[in-house]
């Protein structure tokens, strides 16, 4: 089930100076126009992949992909007009969605920042897996930016 959740900061490790938390604090910080972060790791153990996505001042798209500590940053090229109608109907929202089985667990982070909006979706399992139709609408632009940049 998605719950409603504040939008309050998120931190992915305790060591400030971890290359994903300064990759999150560029997401919070930079004035890109478009700013999509996918993070997730696993209970228990330091292993982590992170993918961020972002539109610069000079309208390209970067993307920075950071897995156990090595990071990679390359400029994409693609269509934007593809998405570009879900990036600006962003509202800002953030929800959660518990699985409630904690061993083993993958943890998902999915941020998405356009302007002022701002929108979070933290996961205890899949991403937007066993939703029920009414949230699948309700979160259905979220998802297609999920699904659009996910496979990036």
């Amino acid at each position: 089930m998605i719950k409603d959740n504040s939008l309050s900061r998120v931190s992915f490790s305790d060591n400030e100076s971890e290359l994903s938390n300064l990759e999150l604090n560029q997401f919070y910080n930079a004035n890109n126009n478009f700013d999509i972060i996918f993070y997730n790791h696993e209970e228990g153990s330091i292993n982590y992949n992170l993918k961020r996505f972002f539109k610069n001042e000079q309208n390209e798209w970067i993307k920075v992909t950071i897995i156990n500590g090595k990071r990679i940053q390359t400029i994409l090229n693609f269509s934007e007009s593809e998405i570009i109608d879900s990036l600006n109907k962003l509202e800002t929202n953030g929800y959660f969605q518990y699985c409630g089985i904690c061993f083993d667990c993958q943890y998902y982070t999915f941020l998405i920042k356009s302007n002022q909006a701002y929108f979070k979706y933290y996961s205890s399992k899949l991403t937007f897996s066993g939703i029920s139709d009414a949230e699948k609408v309700e979160l259905s632009n979220y998802i297609n930016i999920f699904n659009y940049f996910f496979d990036k």
